[in-house]
C-alpha cells in the first residue's frame, strides 16, 4: 500500500510500509519473527540455525559432557534419551539400575531351585547344593563319606561361604569387590565374570589356590553357626552334656516361619532365636518383636523347640555313625575331704546369718562375707599348715557355693548399635563401688546396650526426621541396669518431645531351681524371681529379661545356667514377666504418660527447602561457596533428597530462622523471570579464563560461563583473540536453562551473521516484548 503525505515545504512525500514476511512467505523452517524491514528466525528448543539463517539442524546433545548419559546416550530430532542394558531399567532420566528379577517374580526358576539376582540378570540355583557322591550335612556343607571309595580321590567337602556384593553399584562391571560377611570376617576377595561362560559364576582369584565357584546363600547364618559349633563337638572327644539345636522363628504377615529367608525376615515382625537341648529344653533364647502379642510370642517359643528336636537328633544320629569315645575328664585339683568339713563348721552359720540379714545392702553385705573369709582362711591355715593356699581357697568356695544355693536371682542389660536411632550404655566402675580405669566400650556395655536399643527400637516413628541417641549411664547397679536403661530410654523419649507410640518397660525375671537327686539334669522343684538383684543373678539358674509395652513384647534374652528349661517354666516365665511389665509402666505413666507434644525449645528444627532447577546453581554457589558459607555462619547442615529438595537440620529454632532468612535472599524472584528463549541481550563480561568469558546479563544476577566455543564462528583458544576484556559488553542469545543442572545457556556465535537482530535491554522493562511470532498479526502494518 502506498500513501501520500504534505511535506514542511508543501512537497508530497510517500510512505513505504514495512512488509511482514513471516505471513506473505514464512522463510523461516520453525518460527519466524518479523522485524522492521527484516525478519528473524528461530529454531525450537534442541535445534540450531544453519550458516542459512533460516533452516534449523539437529543439537547433537550427546556430544555435550553436560548430557552424559550413566550407560548410553541416543540423540533424537529435537532431543535425546538415555538407553539401559538389558537387565536394567531407567531410574530417572539419566541413571541405570538393576531390576531384581527374584524380587519381581519375573523369573523362571522352578520350585526346587532358588532364584538368585545379580546384576543385569538372574541365575537358578538347585537348593540342594550337594551332587553324588556328597551328602548335605547342614545349610552349606556338603560331604563326602570316608565310607565311600570315590571319596579318596576327591575333598572331603565343600563349604559354600556367604558372600556379599555392594547393592550401590548400577553399571555392568567386570570386577567387583565381594566381602565375607561377619561370620568369616577379615577376608575380602575379588572376583570377575567367568567371560564366555553362561553359567555367569564368579571365580575366585586367591595366591597360591587354584579356581573357585562362589555361591550366595539366601538365609540368616547365625543359627548354622550354632548348629555347626554343636556338632562339631558332638563328634569330637571333647566331653559334654550336649548336642544342642538352633533355630530362627519369623512371623510374616501372621504366619510362622522357621528359619526364614533374609528376604522374609525383611518384613517379619519378629526375630526370635531359640537354642534347645534334649528332650525339648530351652538353652537360650534371644528376640526382637514389633510389639508381638504374649500368645503369638509363646507360641513361636514352642515352635522353635519343636524344630530344634530335628536337629538334635540329627546330630546324635551323625555322632553315633562317627563312633567318637569321649575322653574321661580329670579335676585338676580337689580339697581334703577333712578340710572342707572343718570349713562348713566354721563358717557355714555365719554366712547364713548375713544373707538372711535383710538388712545389710549390697556393700555392708560384701564387706560381711569378705571379713567372715579372711577369719576363716586363717584358722584353716593353724589347723592345716602345710595346706597348699590353692587348697584352702577351693575348701572355703566350696561351703560359700553350697551355702548361697538357696537364693539365686538373676541381673538385667542393654547394648549399642549405629543407626537410625541408638542407645549408648556405659557402666563405670563406680557404680558397683569400685575404682578402675574407664576405657572404651567393652563386649558387656555392647551387649547390654544391645538389648535395652531392641527394647525401644519399635517405638520410634519410622518417619521422625532425626537420628536420636539415647545414653544410658549406670550410676549404682545391684540388679537390673538394662531394663533399667529400656525404661528409663522410654520416659527420656517422651520427655524430649519424641512421638514414640508407646512407653517401654522392662523386667529380669530369676529362677532358683532343686535339681532331681536321681537324674540331675530335671528340675524337681523351682522358684521364680521377679526384678531381681545383683547377688540373685550371680547365684541364681536363670537370667530372663523381658521387655515391651502394654500390648506385647519387643524384645527378650533369656541366659540359662543349668542345662535346660522346661517349656513350662519358660511360659511361667513370660507369664511373670509380663505382669510385672504392666505394673512398671503403671509406676512410669504417673511420671508421664505420653510425649510432649512440642520439643523443647532449644531443640534441633529440621525444614525441607524445595529450590528450582533454575535457581541451583545460585543456592550452591560457584563450587559451593554458598552452601558452605551458610554452614559456617548458621552452623545449619544441609543435604541433597532429590534434584530440587534439600533437607536443612538446624541446631537450634533461631539458627533455622537465620538459614531461611539466607536462603530466601539467594533465592529471591529476580529479572530471569523475564527472559525469553531465543531473545537477544546485552552481556557484561566480568572475568576472562582459558576456556571462555563469565558474563552478566544484569547486576545483581551470578555469572555465567560463556564458554570458547560458542564466542564466535572461529576456533579460538583464549578469549583475548576476539579482544574481549573485562567490563565489555556484547550481545548474546538466551537459550534457556540446561535441564540436567539447570545452567544458562547463551551463544555469542549464533549472532556472527549479517541478519538485523534487536538487542533486548533488561533495565527498560518496555523493551521486552519486541518483534512479532508468527502466530500473532503483526502490529506494524
Amino acid at each position: 500500500m502506498v500513501g501520500m503525505r504534505e511535506g514542511s515545504f508543501g512537497r508530497v512525500e510517500s510512505i513505504i510500509p514495512d512488509v511482514n514476511e513471516c505471513e506473505v512467505s514464512n522463510p523461516c523452517q520453525h518460527q519466524c519473527y518479523n522485524l522492521l524491514g527484516s525478519f528473524m528466525c528461530q529454531c525450537d528448543q534442541g535445534y540450531e540455525l544453519n550458516r542459512d539463517r533460516v533452516t534449523c539442524q539437529d543439537i547433537d546433545e550427546c556430544s555435550f559432557p553436560n548430557y552424559m548419559c550413566q550407560y548410553q546416550c541416543v540423540n533424537e530430532p529435537g532431543r535425546y534419551s538415555c538407553v539401559c542394558p538389558d537387565g536394567y531399567q531407567l531410574q530417572g532420566t539419566r541413571m541405570c539400575q538393576d531390576i531384581n528379577e527374584c524380587e519381581t517374580r519375573t523369573d523362571n526358576c522352578r520350585e526346587d531351585e532358588m532364584c538368585w539376582n545379580y546384576y543385569g540378570g538372574f541365575r537358578c540355583y538347585p537348593r540342594n547344593l550337594c551332587q553324588e557322591p556328597y551328602i548335605r550335612t547342614s545349610e552349606n556343607r556338603c560331604v563326602c563319606p570316608s565310607g565311600n571309595p570315590v571319596c579318596r580321590a576327591v575333598a572331603h567337602s565343600i563349604v559354600y561361604k556367604y558372600m556379599s556384593i555392594p547393592s550401590d553399584r548400577s553399571i555392568p562391571a567386570d570386577v567387583f569387590q565381594i566381602q565375607a560377611t561377619n561370620i568369616y570376617a577379615n577376608t575380602i576377595n575379588t572376583f570377575r565374570i567367568k567371560s564366555g561362560n553362561e553359567g555367569g559364576e564368579f571365580f575366585l582369584r586367591v595366591r597360591g589356590y587354584g579356581t573357585k565357584t562362589g555361591n550366595k546363600i539366601l538365609q540368616q547364618t547365625a543359627v548354622h553357626s550354632l548348629d555347626r559349633a554343636s556338632a562339631a563337638l558332638a563328634v569330637s572327644d571333647i566331653p559334654w552334656n550336649g548336642p544342642i539345636g538352633a533355630v530362627r522363628v519369623g512371623l510374616v504377615e501372621g504366619e510362622f516361619l522357621v528359619n526364614p529367608t533374609r528376604k522374609e525376615m525383611s518384613s517379619s515382625t519378629l526375630d526370635l532365636v531359640v537354642a534347645g537341648g534334649p528332650r525339648s529344653q530351652v538353652v537360650m533364647m534371644e528376640a526382637a518383636g514389633e510389639n508381638v502379642l504374649q500368645q503369638d510370642f509363646c507360641h513361636a517359643v514352642k515352635l522353635g523347640v519343636k524344630h530344634t528336636q530335628q536337629i538334635i537328633l540329627a546330630i546324635q544320629q551323625l555322632a553315633k555313625e562317627c563312633r567318637v569315645s569321649k575322653r574321661t575328664p580329670q579335676k585338676l585339683f580337689a580339697a581334703v575331704a577333712e578340710m572342707v568339713e572343718y570349713t562348713r563348721q566354721l563358717a557355714s552359720e555365719k554366712i547364713s546369718a548375713v544373707f538372711t540379714d535383710f538388712s545389710h545392702d549390697k556393700i555392708s553385705r560384701d564387706e560381711a562375707i569378705k571379713k567372715i573369709r579372711l577369719e576363716t582362711e586363717e584358722l584353716i591355715r593353724e589347723r592345716f599348715p602345710d595346706a597348699d593356699p590353692y587348697e584352702v581357697m577351693e575348701s572355703f568356695n566350696t561351703v560359700s557355693k553350697q551355702t548361697f544355693r538357696s537364693i539365686t536371682l538373676n541381673e538385667y542389660r542393654s547394648g549399642v548399635k549405629d543407626k537410625n536411632f541408638m542407645l549408648h550404655y556405659e557402666f563405670p566402675p563406680y557404680a558397683t563401688n569400685e575404682i578402675g580405669k574407664v576405657s572404651g566400650m567393652n563386649r558387656r556395655e555392647l551387649g547390654h546396650g544391645a538389648l535395652a536399643e531392641k527394647s525401644l527400637k519399635p517405638v520410634i516413628p519410622k518417619d521422625f526426621p532425626f537420628t536420636i541417641r539415647v545414653t544410658s549411664e549406670v550410676l549404682e547397679s545391684n540388679g537390673s541396669s538394662s531394663m533399667a536403661s529400656a525404661c528409663g530410654g522410654s520416659l527420656a523419649l517422651m520427655d524430649a518431645g519424641v512421638p514414640i507410640s508407646s512407653a517401654v518397660a522392662g523386667v529380669a525375671v530369676g529362677l532358683i531351681s532343686k535339681p532331681n537327686p536321681e537324674h540331675p539334669s530335671e528340675i524337681q522343684d523351682y522358684r521364680l524371681l521377679t526384678d531381681i538383684l545383683g547377688i540373685e543373678d550371680y547365684f541364681g539358674d536363670m537370667d530372663f529379661k523381658m521387655a515391651g509395652t502394654n500390648k506385647g513384647i519387643t524384645a527378650l534374652q533369656a541366659d540359662v545356667k543349668i542345662p535346660g528349661l522346661p517349656l513350662k517354666i519358660v511360659m511361667e516365665a513370660i507369664q511373670q514377666a509380663t505382669v510385672a511389665k504392666k505394673e512398671i509402666l503403671g509406676i512410669m505413666n504417673k511420671a508421664i504418660a505420653k510425649p510432649r507434644p512440642k520439643r523443647k525449645e532449644n531443640g534441633p528444627v529440621v525444614e525441607t527447602v524445595c529450590v528450582p532447577i533454575s535457581k541451583r546453581a545460585r543456592f550452591v554457589g560457584p563450587g559451593g561457596y554458598n552452601l558452605r558459607k551458610l554452614q559456617a555462619e548458621t552452623g545449619v547442615t544441609i543435604s541433597q533428597v532429590d534434584e530440587e529438595t534439600f533437607s536443612v537440620f538446624a541446631p537450634t529454632p533461631s539458627a533455622m530462622h537465620e538459614a531461611q532468612e539466607f536462603i530466601s535472599e539467594i533465592c529471591k524472584d529476580d529479572q530471569e523471570q523475564q527472559l525469553e528463549f531465543g531473545a537477544v541481550y546485552t552481556a557484561t563480561i566480568t572475568e576472562i579464563r582459558d576456556i571462555g568469558v563469565m558474563v552478566k546479563l544484569y547486576p545483581n544476577m551470578s555469572a555465567v560461563l560463556l564458554h570458547n566455543s560458542q564466542l564466535d564462528q572461529k576456533r579460538i583458544k583464549h578469549p583475548s583473540a576476539l579482544g574481549l576484556e573485562v567490563g565489555k559488553q556484547i550481545q548474546v542469545k538466551y537459550f534457556g536453562r540446561d535441564p540436567t543442572d539447570g545452567r544458562m545457556r547463551l551463544s555469542r556465535k549464533v549472532l556472527q551473521s549479517p541478519a538485523a537482530t534487536i538487542v533486548k535491554t533488561l533495565s527498560d522493562k518496555s523493551s521486552i516484548a519486541v518483534g512479532t511470532s508468527n502466530s500473532q498479526a503483526s502490529n506494524s502494518s
